[in-house]
């Protein structure tokens, strides 16, 4: 028995994709919360939820189910505001979905 495996709870991936159904494929023995905005492959141990994560409230997702949260951010679009978007605004979200928004420095506004 996997000591480890007691204690873990579902790992969160939010930008559920190729690399996230890479991961959820070399790590069988774990239960995974994939949240993507378009319709992914089933997996035995992915719990699938389709979601767009940046525009939309992750609020309803069941934190108390989750132990690691796992980020593949990219870009919404290809210019400034769409990096700033796709990865800052999101961190911000992720952290505050967490429950940890002390010492958050706020989003750049103009560059």
């Amino acid at each position: 028995m996997n000591f480890k495996n007691i204690y873990m709870k579902k790992v969160l991936i939010l930008g559920y994709g190729d690399i996230g159904r890479r991961l959820a494929l070399m790590c069988p023995q774990h239960e995974f919360i994939g949240v993507s905005r378009s319709i992914s492959q089933q997996q035995d141990n992915v719990e699938f939820i389709q979601l767009d994560w940046i525009k939309d409230s992750i609020h309803n997702l069941p934190r108390e189910q989750i132990s690691t949260v796992v980020l593949i951010f990219k870009p919404t679009s290809s210019d400034v505001s769409g990096y700033q978007t796709g990865f800052l605004e999101a961190s911000h979200k992720i952290i505050d979905f967490c429950g940890n928004t002390k010492n958050l420095p706020s989003p750049i506004k103009n560059m």
